[in-house]
């Protein structure tokens, strides 16, 4: 479920620095296919992948997803099923000649539901943005 968002600045002069950075929460749990289930719920912050195009805009991606096997205390399970929700916060600023001017701030959701069945993944999900 990737998804892109974009800032593109517009007049001033000189060369332009982004500043971002994004805050995430999880919920929800994962079970796995040896009966154990564990909660996903987590919170953190961290900089999104982005590229810039010289000058002018900023592109940020993300895709949230979860890795088919986890290692829990030296032995790797394999996931059988998980509903999890992430919660996305990205703030953004650019800078030039000394003025920095803070982007909108862009909330966005994304749901991943996983079923194993018979040894293979079958992931749906669903994703928003919820204030452009």
């Amino acid at each position: 479920m990737p998804i892109y968002l974009s800032f593109t600045t517009s007049g001033g002069g000189g060369s332009y620095t982004w500043t971002d950075f994004q805050t995430v929460s999880r919920t929800g749990s994962i079970s796995f296919t040896n009966g154990a289930t564990v909660d996903a719920q987590n919170s953190h912050t961290e900089t999104p992948d982005n590229t810039y195009t010289p000058g002018w805009t900023a592109r940020f991606y993300d895709a949230p997803g979860l890795a088919q096997t986890r290692s829990i205390d030296g032995t790797t399970l394999t996931v059988a099923s998980a509903d999890v929700t992430w919660n996305f916060t990205l703030k953004a600023s650019v800078s030039s000649g000394g003025m920095t001017a803070q982007c909108p701030t862009v909330s966005w959701t994304a749901h991943l539901r996983w079923r194993t069945v018979r040894g293979k993944a079958t992931v749906t999900g669903s994703d928003k943005v919820i204030n452009p």
